[in-house]
């Protein structure tokens, strides 16, 4: 009896070291298979990386990182007060730059010292005397007013698009929340589905949400970044929809409403003040031409007349 049990006592324990050795075995090659391929992707990706930057100009691969690098290290040192910084910073995120405050005053830094050194030199080839100081001074306010009036021009365009784009949007999250969407699950739908500056700010809010932070504060930031009235509108109408209780359908089918009708208005105004932007040019160049026609032949006339009567 004794020795039946050893015996099976014993078979037992060489099946198990069998099965050890062959899982053990299967186990270690997998982790080697898995382990080869994570190194077969790293190698793909580096492929990948050196075919794109093969792809790219010199001027992408060398003097734009070059002077990123450049602009990072001036900024570092650059002196801004928190007033002028959070103004700053505001004015770059209603323009849509990847830009910081610092970096953006490094970047106009170098601009200014750019043209405010050949600013002499472009006077001297156009043949004009003007003081060497002058000339410096003159080519600094230029870069710097150009830098602001880009700022300022980007800006404006991207408020535009943002109101040609809302209607669009908050018909399409209207659908979409009618066909039986949450306000988050239709916001995602759209955003993978359309393009454009609001998708954009969209989709920072959807990854903002997703990151966890409070519904309200998001929205918030988000009208804060756009600063359009319409969008300030829908934000307002979406959170007090959500405290009050009433449904989103309902409201977002409002806002497309008011939104519209708003566009509306203000094409009509728009093409009302045709008219008047256009009684200059005509004023300018159009009349003129039509008086020369007009009255050059009665003038011409007049002048040989009291010439003859002389």
């Amino acid at each position: 009896m004794i020795e039946n049990l050893l015996f099976a006592g014993s078979a037992a324990v060489f099946a198990a070291s069998i099965t050890g050795c062959i899982l053990s075995g299967s186990l270690t090659s997998r982790a080697l298979m898995y382990q080869r391929l994570v190194q077969i992707r790293a190698l793909m990706k580096k492929e990948n990386q050196l075919t794109k930057n093969k792809r790219k100009s010199f001027f992408e691969r060398v003097i734009v990182p070059f002077m990123d690098h450049i602009i990072r290290q001036i900024a570092i040192v650059m002196p801004l007060n928190n007033a002028a910084r959070e103004r700053l910073n505001k004015q770059l995120m209603m323009a849509g730059s990847r830009f910081q405050a610092k970096e953006y005053t490094a970047m106009t830094l170098i601009t200014v010292a750019a043209l405010a050194l050949s600013m002499p030199v472009i006077i001297n080839f156009l043949n004009i005397s003007l003081p060497y100081g002058l000339t410096m001074i003159l080519g600094a306010y230029t870069g710097y007013a150009v830098r602001r009036f880009l700022l300022a021009s980007t800006i404006s365009k991207r408020k535009a698009a943002i109101e040609s784009e809302l209607p669009n949007l908050i018909d399409l999250l209207s659908v979409s929340v009618t066909s039986g969407l949450g306000f988050e699950q239709a916001l995602a739908y759209v955003t993978e589905r359309c393009q454009g500056v609001l998708v954009d700010e969209f989709k920072l809010l959807q990854q903002q949400l997703m990151m966890g932070r409070a519904k309200r504060e998001a929205m918030n930031v988000l009208a804060e970044r756009c600063e359009v009235d319409e969008v300030t509108t829908f934000v307002s109408s979406v959170l007090q929809a959500e405290e009050v209780g009433i449904t989103m359908q309902n409201i977002l089918n409002s806002q497309a409403d008011s939104i519209r009708q708003s566009h509306k208005q203000k094409t009509e105004e728009k093409a009302a003040k045709i008219p008047v932007k256009i009684l200059l040019p005509i004023v300018m160049f159009i009349f003129p031409v039509i008086f020369i026609v007009l009255l050059g032949p009665a003038i011409i006339s007049v002048m040989e007349t009291f010439g003859y009567s002389m």
